[in-house]
């Protein structure tokens, strides 16, 4: 079973202030480029405006989902007959939209296996601790410095210069937003050719991967198709949502 992530989210759809509130989000910002290859293939599709009609009704459910971004329930993932559920949209467009912007000539949603991103974002969820929100939604937890880091660093396969990590960590102090982002960008690249040849002698430090913002990385997934655009006028690089374009 796959589940749809909205490929960076957190770089194109989440504004700074919205990055700081934990409850669903009751708007979400859509980037407003129209001149990107993906896009300008959207368009040419019939019903082109329906296609990305369903897209940006697709964004506004990520954004109320348990894991910002990831079109699922806590339990499982969101289908086209629960898109159309939640927003009283045609599941057939859902569908074909979902089919579309998940393909690498466009490229906006990523499909992961649900089983392991679950397991994953849970344990992510049960090692952070609760957070104090104001009334606006916004996270007033004072953050520990290393907060998320041994989660970090359970994942990441190359095991040296730990104390070196630890600094750059506190350095970056990611919110748990960008927690997240880190995250499926280390379940892509673990995957990705660089990472699996020559037994990962290929994989950086993780000091080096964290002080470089290496997450944003691209990571070759196929040879010989034709990147794709994105809502944001780039070429679509498979990368994790918050990757670079």
């Amino acid at each position: 079973m796959e589940v749809y992530i909205v490929k960076d989210w957190e770089k194109l759809f989440e504004v700074s202030q919205l990055k700081r509130c934990k409850a669903p989000l009751k708007w979400v910002a859509v980037p407003t480029k129209h001149d990107g290859l993906g896009f300008g293939d959207l368009m040419q599709l019939d019903p082109s405006m329906s296609l990305f009609g369903a897209f940006v009704l697709i964004v506004q459910v990520a954004a109320k989902c348990p894991w910002r971004g990831v079109l699922s329930t806590s339990t499982k993932p969101l289908a086209a007959k629960d898109l159309a559920t939640k927003t009283g949209g045609d599941e057939s467009v859902f569908q074909r939209t979902l089919d579309i912007v998940s393909s690498l000539d466009i490229g906006w949603l990523v499909k992961e296996d649900w089983e392991s991103t679950r397991r994953a974002l849970g344990e992510y969820s049960e090692s952070t601790p609760p957070t104090r929100q104001d009334n606006t939604g916004q996270d007033n937890t004072e953050q520990d410095p290393l907060e998320g880091f041994d989660f970090f660093w359970k994942n990441y396969p190359n095991k040296n210069a730990k104390k070196d990590a630890k600094k750059a960590w506190i350095k970056l102090k990611p919110d748990g937003q960008l927690q997240r982002t880190i995250l499926h960008a280390l379940a892509l690249q673990s995957k990705s050719k660089g990472w699996l040849k020559d037994n990962g002698d290929f994989i950086p430090l993780p000091a080096t991967w964290l002080r470089g913002e290496r997450w944003n990385d691209v990571v070759s997934v196929s040879v010989g198709r034709r990147e794709g655009g994105t809502p944001t006028g780039k070429g679509a690089r498979m990368t994790g949502p918050g990757g670079k374009r």
